[in-house]
């Protein structure tokens, strides 16, 4: 398809408005960065892109992000949820019930689109903003295309983890905060899955069972920059004297359901000698400090959270997403391929979806934790196997370039059909 805004586009540009619950804060998380990549390379191909997020501020906000104007909404509930952890769990499930269906934000967000005469609402993290936007926006005759990157419409806490393991089914407070949220899907036009399992795992559950589109499309990686720079393969990873056979990386959040102490304790228990893993990433300042007291040492190395995951790709022979909770899509698998890394990531969710085993990278299960410390000492007396995979990583990683999943969601906005027949749009 040709884009919008280049010579013989055969489709008009579209006006988008882009939702996602923060756009540049601090703490960056993969959906943010997933949606401020896609919103860039939208606009570059010809349409029109504002963006709306949440703001901690008491009214609203407009600024300019990387040349696009951003609109902050002012939350309307009890809290600013992020980084607002030391709530009571009273004062917490009146949130999660507001959050369910707020009709405050249905309002504001209708008001937003005939301001900006957004054609397609593409509404990504929903945390705060409460799936009333969609039923709102819909109101106002938008087009409404959701991608899930979470699991907010059916979990209040995203996840669908608790206790230490992943829920095969939901329990009954999700159930009774969820319903508004799976209801409200029935207002969404196109709905988008970052991976196979979580589309599938959303439309198992009811939630948007009438969206006229349901495709699945992967987070787009910027191949230009930093460790996707397409220059040239380089001759492998950075060495230093004394470093053993096989290094290791882990990128993220240090939490339980990342299954960072299962990668701890494989490396463990595989040798300083034999393997080296590096952590970069921070979590609860309690958890992080008693997987110091039991790992810290020669083998394992804690760097903290670092702004560029760079340093950490070049100096690795693989890096390893062991997480032990159905992970929809972890956009450090496919920024590691940018960097041509190979992957190591666990059979949950759809991590396993990105990984060719083999070819690119493994899949293991860490509920056989010597299948995974056999697997590691196999690769540290063959650190081959690893090399040779690094054209075919670095190859991987052009699926998920900015030009070929914005081109992928034109495609969705064109041909969703609406009711209401939105302009630029087939009915």
């Amino acid at each position: 398809m040709t884009s919008a805004g280049e010579p013989g586009g055969t489709q008009p540009p579209l006006r988008i408005l882009m939702v996602n619950s923060t756009y540049d804060a601090p703490m960056v998380g993969g959906a943010q960065r997933s949606v401020r990549l896609l919103a860039e390379a939208l606009a570059s191909r010809g349409h029109r892109v504002v963006v709306l997020c949440l703001t901690s501020e008491p009214r609203p906000t407009l600024r300019r992000v990387g040349g696009l104007r951003v609109l902050g909404l002012p939350i309307r509930n009890l809290y600013w949820p992020f980084g607002s952890d030391h709530q009571g769990a009273a004062r917490k499930l009146l949130w999660h019930a507001v959050d369910s269906h707020n009709p405050i934000m249905s309002r504001l967000i209708a008001r937003v689109v005939r301001a900006t005469r957004s054609n397609i609402v593409h509404s990504n993290a929903m945390s705060g903003l409460s799936t009333a936007i969609w039923t709102g926006a819909r109101s106002a005759g938008a087009t409404v295309v959701h991608t899930l990157r979470d699991y907010h419409t059916l979990c209040p806490r995203t996840s669908v983890f608790r206790n230490g393991r992943s829920c095969r089914s939901r329990c009954a407070d999700c159930r009774a905060l969820s319903w508004p949220r799976v209801a409200d899907s029935g207002s969404v036009n196109a709905v988008v899955g970052n991976s196979r399992h979580i589309l599938d795992r959303h439309l198992g559950a009811g939630a948007f069972k009438t969206a006229s589109v349901q495709r699945v499309i992967s987070g787009p990686i910027d191949l230009h920059a930093g460790s996707g720079d397409r220059g040239g393969l380089g001759p492998g990873p950075v060495r230093k004297p004394g470093d053993p056979p096989l290094r290791l990386g882990f990128l993220g959040k240090l939490s339980a359901e990342k299954g960072i102490e299962e990668l701890c304790r494989a490396v463990s228990d595989s040798g300083s000698e034999r393997c080296g893993l590096i952590i970069a990433g921070d979590g609860d300042g309690a958890y992080v400090d008693r997987l110091r007291a039991s790992y810290e040492g020669s083998a394992v190395r804690f760097l903290g959270r670092i702004d560029d995951p760079t340093d950490v790709l070049r100096r690795i022979d693989a890096l390893v997403v062991p997480s032990v909770w159905e992970e929809p899509l972890s956009r450090t698998i496919f920024e590691a391929y940018g960097a041509g890394v190979p992957v190591i990531v666990s059979n949950r969710g759809g991590n396993p979806e990105a990984v060719d085993p083999g070819v690119t990278g493994f899949v293991v299960d860490p509920e056989q934790p010597q299948a995974f410390s056999g697997l590691l000492c196999e690769l540290a007396a063959a650190p081959e196997r690893l090399a040779a995979m690094r054209p075919a990583a670095f190859a991987k990683a052009d699926c998920f370039s900015q030009a070929k999943v914005a081109k992928a969601y034109e495609a969705v906005y064109y041909d969703t059909r609406t009711p209401r027949g939105v302009p630029g749009l087939k009915s």
